[in-house]
C-alpha cells in the first residue's frame, strides 16, 4: 500500500486507510500524518476529522483533538453520514472539564 501511496499520494481514501492501518497498529505519529493527509485532499470528510481526533486523543494532544471535536459537532450538522455524536460530545465534554488535571484517560 506504501508502494501504491508513493504514486498516488494526491488520494484521499489511501491516506486515509494508511492512517488508519497505522492506528491500528498502535502507531499513532503515523496514523496522525496519513490522517492530516486525508484531511487536507477533503476538507468536509467527517469520518477523517473524526478519526484524526481520536488520532490526536490517543496521543494526548488533547488541545488539537478538542478543536477537531468542536469542528466535528458543527460538521455533523451538514452531514448525512453517521458518525457516533453522543460519543464526540461526551468525550470533548470531558475533555473540558477535566483540562485543568494533568491526567486525562
Amino acid at each position: 500500500m506504501l508502494k501504491l501511496y508513493d504514486t498516488l499520494r494526491n488520494s484521499a481514501p489511501l491516506s486515509a486507510n494508511l492512517g488508519l492501518i497505522y492506528m491500528k497498529k498502535g502507531d499513532y505519529i503515523k496514523a496522525k500524518e496519513y490522517m492530516k493527509a486525508a484531511i487536507s485532499l477533503d476538507q468536509n470528510n467527517i469520518f477523517y476529522t473524526y478519526n484524526l481526533a481520536v488520532i490526536l486523543d490517543k496521543l494526548s494532544d488533547f488541545k488539537n483533538a478538542t478543536a477537531c471535536y468542536s469542528k466535528l459537532l458543527n460538521m455533523s450538522k451538514n452531514a448525512s453520514e453517521r458518525i457516533p455524536l453522543y460519543k464526540v460530545a461526551a468525550r470533548l465534554k470531558f475533555i473540558q472539564l477535566h483540562s485543568a488535571h494533568s491526567a486525562i484517560p
